[in-house]
């Protein structure tokens, strides 16, 4: 277990790193993980290292502690406060017992709900797979620049500020910067409804593109990958170059 300790802690970053990340503490065998340093960002994974053999084991839930507290603290306190009630005869039975058998079960249930959460597409869950369950890494993308001139295009960097005809060096600084953790997106676009964009996930940048007659923007994922987020920033330099030089087709890509 002193080993897999040790590689849960060297996956996260510092507490206070503005790079985009996982941060986390693993506590004897307590670990609970997140993914970024903003408040919008809680607890997503809260799991117990457990003996399997002579292996260890990872075991738990993701949440979002807001809905945990919701689901768990109103009926605890309201089971607390009934029991309590009927002790000290502040309560009469006929009406504390059914508030405290309302209240097991609304516990129940909460346990059963956070139990249920869906895995598949927790990006933390999906970094411990990486280093646990090793997969082969996708070969990284190489996508060619076209030639000519760059087309005229506007920036919009964090939602603060907006750029008409960038350069490509004014790009690459702000794809810098959001790697540097000083900006969260970058949106290119030729017109209101023509685009990508690009922000930080967990471990990697994710990728959206909205092409003329698109009703909304779609995910960018490498051809035969069933992951959306797996883009590292010089592969994200690459296509949004290409992009601001007149590239419209990208075969190494699918959209979804």
């Amino acid at each position: 277990m002193a080993e897999t300790r040790q590689r849960i802690r060297a996956l996260l970053q510092p507490w206070f790193d503005p790079k985009p990340g996982p941060r986390g503490f693993v506590l004897g065998r307590l670990v609970c993980i997140w993914s970024g340093l903003s408040l919008y960002h809680t607890f997503e994974l809260v799991a117990l290292i457990r003996r399997d053999g002579w292996a260890a084991r990872i075991s738990g839930i993701t949440i979002l502690i807001q809905a945990a507290l919701a689901l768990l603290l109103v009926p605890a306190v309201a089971a607390i406060w009934a029991a309590v009630g009927m002790v000290t005869g502040e309560l009469y039975a006929m009406g504390a017992v059914p508030i405290l058998l309302v209240s097991i079960l609304a516990l129940a249930l909460a346990a059963w709900l956070l139990r249920r959460n869906n895995n598949e597409h927790n990006a933390i869950v999906s970094l411990l797979r990486m280093e646990f369950e090793p997969q082969e890494s996708p070969e990284p993308l190489t996508l060619a620049r076209p030639t000519g001139e760059p087309r005229r295009m506007a920036m919009e960097v964090s939602g603060t500020r907006t750029i008409e005809n960038v350069t490509i060096e004014e790009l690459t600084a702000a794809l810098d910067a959001m790697h540097d953790g000083h900006e969260t997106h970058v949106i290119l676009s030729r017109s209101e409804t023509e685009f990508l964009q690009t922000a930080a996930s967990a471990f990697g940048y994710s990728i959206e593109w909205r092409n003329v007659g698109d009703d909304w923007p779609r995910n960018a994922r490498r051809i035969g990958s069933r992951s959306d987020a797996t883009f590292q920033i010089e592969e994200v330099k690459q296509l949004f170059c290409a992009y601001l030089y007149g590239a419209r087709k990208f075969p190494e890509l699918e959209w979804q």
